[in-house]
């Protein structure tokens, strides 16, 4: 865990809960809970990037993750990796192969 400014334990973080974490194998992320929600979502790597520094998190267009990173399949981009992480509002499509964001919807 790290102190990406609300405290390296488990924080409040507009309507829910975060633990951020610093590194490792899947690069800086975060454990995040909505309220009245059971289940935590580790939203990591290039989603982290997008859904934090660009969509500005939890606090953000999107609202908290309604899903973990999984497979997507996207015809128009070939033979390309691609997952999906879906939020409350909207999901983010990231390219495994190219390692960029390809689609990034709030609705």
């Amino acid at each position: 865990p790290r102190d990406n400014g609300g405290g390296a334990p488990a924080h409040r973080w507009g309507n829910g809960w975060t633990q951020d974490f610093g590194g490792g194998s899947d690069l800086p992320g975060a454990l995040l809970q909505a309220d009245g929600t059971m289940t935590p979502y580790w939203v990591h790597g290039g989603v982290w990037t997008q859904y934090f520094i660009i969509d500005h998190g939890a606090v953000g267009c999107h609202g908290y993750p309604t899903s973990n990173l999984a497979p997507f399949n996207d015809p128009g981009l070939g033979k390309d990796i691609t997952l999906r992480q879906t939020f409350q509002q909207g999901s983010v499509v990231w390219d495994a192969t190219t390692g960029a964001v390809v689609n990034d919807a709030c609705s």
